[in-house]
């Protein structure tokens, strides 16, 4: 019962509703005069205090209406998610240097294209140093732009085809490479590092090829300095794009092929590296969210209690008085709180499902050998070997803290504190913790993986409804457009018998 109490002084009269709410959450008013004083009551008066009553009783019906639905509404669970996969396109494995049937390549997404490069093909060879591109909305930009579903782009040099002013950024154009790193950079895709095809790491010097996609040809990007100092030559490293820079971190050394756990800032306007504090534990699971690198580690394969997730927040400008440091969340990895099994060879992608909820999606990925030397060693693929791992087809999302700030000169602003905490997410995670409810940051759940539109398949598919346990796979998150931020795109890899898949797909999250 809410209880609400007015006094009318030049009546003299103290009214008192009594607004009541039945199991059915509707509402009933009582109305009661009382200190009536000698004098007569006014009848329009009397008649405003009940309409006054009425209108409070709809208050507070619409109130309770809103409060039930925002206590709905927090009560909710932020996971799991669900998924619904849909095939885009199917080739056939081939033996040529062009197939599209390949693995350990980069699939990076630029507008509402998806290119992809490098990579090893039939009998392990290296894939050439064409650029494959895929329209996402091959319907949608037909009519507009006379655009194909699909291109073949042979390697030119910025210049070469005309219109261009290359001026410093002309260098060739890159060799074919497996194992390397790649990104989205404005309009252009960059790659770094990588082996070639006698199976050497790649040494360029600090060098960044850039795939203009305007212009559809290579350019590159060279240190300014040869004096300072540029990460070492590496394949297997991890690049992300930052506020028009570039990140990379860690891989395997060209030197003796030890895993690195080093990160460096590449200033894009400046054309300068600068070493940023390195990871507190090897891991070759990075991924980028909101202006942090999240590294991710399993639980050992001697001990099944916890894994941990390592975060650097950075900032867009590089202080070197100012460095960022590493904070770092452990979870618990038993029958009692499930998480993904240890794996290498994974996806592992900052989605989005909006209103400042954040997530890290782990799918797929290949199970470690007994041959392995560590948890962030790779191991091989060799379908011929006793000791070859299994490939995973399930797909896990961890949790991040609801509206990550975003850093400034080295440290938070106010102005990003206040726009975080009003991030529906961040209000939310702050109610639930409040009456001590688990806000499911740092949590794990397993992806609900939903049944397909068997009508609504495209033609030159094969027909199959899953991509089915498969590692070394590239992979990416659509940025613009619908479905930004919680739509994957994934082409190829390995799948469980060692063969090489020539298959995309979409994987909508909701």
């Amino acid at each position: 019962m809410l209880n609400i109490a007015r006094r009318q002084r030049h009546l003299q009269v103290h009214t008192s509703y009594s607004i009541h709410f039945d199991v059915l959450g509707l509402a009933t008013v009582g109305l009661r005069f009382d200190d009536i004083s000698s004098r007569s009551i006014n009848p329009r008066k009397a008649m405003a205090e009940v309409a006054g009553a009425a209108y409070l009783a709809f208050e507070a019906v619409e109130t309770t209406a809103q409060a039930g639905f925002a206590a709905y509404m927090v009560a909710q669970p932020t996971a799991p998610l669900k998924a619904t996969f849909s095939q885009v396109a199917s080739t056939p494995e081939d033996a040529t240097a062009a197939s599209l049937a390949r693995s350990n390549h980069s699939l990076t997404i630029v507008g509402h294209k998806a290119y992809i490069f490098g990579g090893e093909v039939g009998n392990g060879k290296v894939a050439s140093n064409d650029v494959h591109v895929i329209n996402l909305l091959p319907e949608e930009t037909a009519t507009e732009q006379a655009e194909s579903a699909y291109a073949l782009l042979p390697a030119l040099e910025i210049g070469s085809t005309g219109g261009e002013k290359p001026g410093d950024r002309a260098g060739g154009v890159p060799g074919g490479r497996t194992r390397h790193a790649a990104c989205a950079l404005n309009i252009c895709v960059a790659v770094f590092g990588g082996v070639d095809a006698d199976g050497q790491v790649i040494d360029e010097g600090g060098n960044i090829w850039l795939f203009n996609t305007a212009h559809s040809a290579w350019e590159v990007l060279k240190p300014r300095d040869a004096s300072r100092e540029v990460p070492e030559a590496r394949a297997d490293a991890k690049l992300f794009e930052h506020q028009n820079c570039l990140i990379l971190y860690g891989g395997h050394s060209r030197a003796n092929g030890a895993p690195l756990k080093d990160v460096w800032h590449c200033s894009y306007a400046d054309r300068i590296w600068t070493r940023l504090p390195d990871s507190p534990e090897l891991s070759l699971n990075a991924s980028f969210a909101d202006g942090t690198l999240h590294l991710l580690t399993y639980a050992s394969a001697t001990s099944n209690l916890s894994g941990a997730l390592h975060s650097l927040q950075i900032p867009p400008s590089i202080d070197p008085a100012l460095p960022p440091s590493w904070t770092g969340a452990t979870f618990p990895t038993n029958p009692l709180t499930p998480a993904p099994a240890s794996r290498i060879q994974a996806g592992l992608l900052p989605i989005t499902t909006g209103h400042g909820r954040f997530y890290l999606l782990n799918m797929f990925g290949s199970r470690l050998s007994s041959s392995a030397k560590s948890s962030s060693e790779p191991a091989a693929l060799d379908p011929m070997t006793t000791d070859a791992p299994t490939q995973f087809p399930d797909l896990w999302t961890l949790q991040l803290p609801s509206g990550p700030a975003h850093v400034s000169s080295g440290s938070v602003t106010t102005t990003s504190k206040v726009l975080d905490a009003l991030r529906p997410a961040a209000i939310k995670d702050a109610i639930r913790g409040a009456v001590k409810a688990d806000t499911g940051t740092h949590g794990w759940a397993e992806m609900i993986v939903l049944p397909p539109d068997l009508t609504a398949m495209p033609s030159g598919t094969s027909g199959k409804v899953h991509p089915g346990p498969r590692a070394g796979f590239g992979c990416d998150v659509l940025k613009k457009g619908e479905g930004a931020g919680k739509t994957v795109v994934l082409w190829g890899g390995l799948n469980a018998k060692g063969e090489r898949e020539g298959d995309g797909w979409l994987v909508k999250l909701e």
